[in-house]
């Protein structure tokens, strides 16, 4: 496309310019009218537009600049403004600026487009000068026909599944076209690890409606990862040999489902086993079920087992809340009893609700965006202590939260920011139904679930360079600040740990390896003390 100035002495960037389609080349040229009106040039218009053959000729006038101006509406015959909009003509008679002109004109176009009509044009017409040299005139909108969606066409891999695709995005066939969801999709795509976009999508205007090509292609996503780990072992005063082993299956029926075992023995004759199953867009609808459970018995102390079931409901761009119901039942075992340990046997029942938002560039590796996942939930808290024949009831109140933040600096270096926290709260708290924290994914530096809080905030300050799209290093350093207030005792500390890390990624999945030193209470740092964590995930 090229312009061709008819009326004016100024220079204006308006460079030739190569578009797709004819809407694109018209999406431009709105934009540049609106850029114009900014300026002041109210009377700005592209009178004329001649093809020839690719080539369109765009004949531009300009006209006079313009402090201030005072519009009314005008819809085409026929349109029923009340379908899309209703504007108060008190609000368009004010005075405005050129610069809240241009505002006005994309907010106008904006509802236009997502409502249903494409092709929409705004333009001032009736122009006329008042006493001040200020000008009068009326926005003419003509919204071109209406547009629904006809069609999703999934190009690439045709096991894709479009229902679950069309609730992923929210365009729905025989709903109205909506272009803020075109600007949508890439990030939608690039939340999931499942599937990735060979190109960028292309949009058909047709007679009939909008039809949606998307170049997609399923990835491996279900994967099996292992860990093994080097921990020092106070009673013996040496290293001992620590891992876990997780089994992920996703998107097996191409309908984004998942399906999660893990199995830990990270301590001396402490296990846990948890398993987790979750379907979103449950009949073609935004909500989804999910449920987990899961085991864990350590040493000889107690047993505890943790279940729930959960409603998901899928507000878009990452964004869904969760409906909670669960059960949880922890049982003091003999030993414990007879040691006169902090233990007691505790059975819950609540209700909560989970907010979760997600919106990074890249699951896998990431280098810019954010998650945030918050969980509160409420109940009753039964206690039995059959040791001393006693037994009490109580509210049991329970908050947890998740923030991370990926902030590049430089191309290619990486700023990871988070923040976590959990807080337990009822009467007469025992030991054995604190939260358990410490380890990979809590305070690098300790043991796995060493540490034991009825309140705790973690950060982690975290760089990491990229060396590729899959593979990273890294340094960071995190702290906590928790206490333990079970059975009315109390002490807090504030651990700290710090370390080095690499990540290397291939086709044939991920290997990665850690070593990091911690530091709490009045203990000093000792290399003896370090944690190595060495994991691997295959993919299939």
């Amino acid at each position: 496309m090229r312009f061709n100035f008819k009326d004016s002495k100024e220079t204006f960037d308006f460079p030739d310019s190569i578009f797709q389609s004819k809407k694109q080349a018209l999406n431009k040229l709105d934009e540049y009218y609106v850029e114009m009106i900014d300026k002041g040039f109210l009377l700005f218009s592209y009178d004329s537009i001649v093809p020839s053959d690719s080539l369109i000729y765009c004949y531009v006038s300009v006209g006079e600049k313009f402090n201030k101006a005072s519009l009314s509406v005008v819809y085409d015959k026929g349109f029923n403004s009340n379908s899309v909009l209703k504007i108060k003509d008190k609000k368009l008679k004010e005075d405005f600026t050129p610069k809240e002109l241009s505002i006005a004109l994309k907010s106008l176009k904006s509802r236009f487009l997502n409502e249903g009509y494409p092709f929409v044009s705004l333009k001032l017409e009736n122009q006329k000068l008042d006493s001040l040299n200020n000008l009068i005139a009326d926005i003419k909108i003509n919204p071109g026909p209406l547009f629904r969606w006809k069609k999703i066409t999934i190009k690439g891999d045709s096991s894709i599944s479009k229902k679950y695709i069309s609730e992923l995005l929210s365009i729905k066939v025989g709903k109205r076209y909506d272009e803020s969801l075109l600007s949508k999709i890439s990030l939608e795509i690039s939340q999931l690890i499942f599937i990735e976009e060979i190109k960028p999508h292309e949009v058909l205007y047709t007679s009939d409606g909008v039809e949606l090509f998307l170049y997609l292609k399923s990835k491996p996503s279900s994967s099996i990862n292992g860990a093994i780990g080097l921990q020092p072992d106070i009673t013996t005063d040496k290293y001992r040999l620590a891992g876990e082993l997780t089994a992920q299956l996703t998107n097996l029926l191409k309908r984004g489902e998942q399906i999660k075992i893990k199995w830990q023995g990270l301590r001396p004759q402490t296990q846990s086993f948890f398993a987790n199953a979750n379907i979103p867009f449950l009949f073609n609808t935004p909500f989804g079920l999910g449920g987990d459970v899961l085991f864990y018995k350590r040493d000889t102390s107690f047993l505890e087992i943790k279940s729930n079931f959960n409603v998901q409901y899928f507000l878009g761009q990452g964004f869904y809340l969760k409906g909670i119901y669960q059960f949880y039942n922890n049982q003091r075992l003999q030993t414990a009893a007879s040691n006169g340990q902090n233990y007691s046997s505790i059975t819950s029942n609540s209700y909560g609700l989970s907010i979760n938002k997600k919106k990074i560039d890249y699951l896998p590796n990431p280098s810019r965006g954010f998650v945030l996942n918050t969980n509160f939930s409420l109940g009753n808290r039964g206690v039995s202590d059959s040791l001393n024949q006693e037994s009490s009831k109580s509210i049991y109140l329970k908050t947890q939260f998740n923030l991370e933040f990926f902030v590049p600096f430089f191309k290619r270096h990486i700023a990871h920011f988070s923040l976590k926290g959990e807080q337990v709260q009822s009467e007469g708290l025992y030991e054995n139904e604190l939260t358990r924290f410490g380890g990979l994914n809590s305070l690098r530096g300790f043991n796995e679930e060493e540490l034991f809080s009825s309140a705790n905030l973690c950060y982690l300050i975290e760089y990491r360079f990229l060396v590729d799209r899959n593979s990273n290093a890294f340094v960071f350093f995190n702290q906590s600040w928790y206490e333990n207030n079970a059975n009315q005792s109390y002490y807090n500390d504030m651990p700290y740990g710090l370390g080095v890390g690499y990540s290397f990624g291939s086709k044939l999945g991920v290997f990665s390896v850690i070593y990091a030193i911690g530091k709490q209470m009045d203990n000093p740092f000792e290399l003896r003390n370090g944690k190595l964590h060495v994991g691997y995930t295959s993919y299939f």
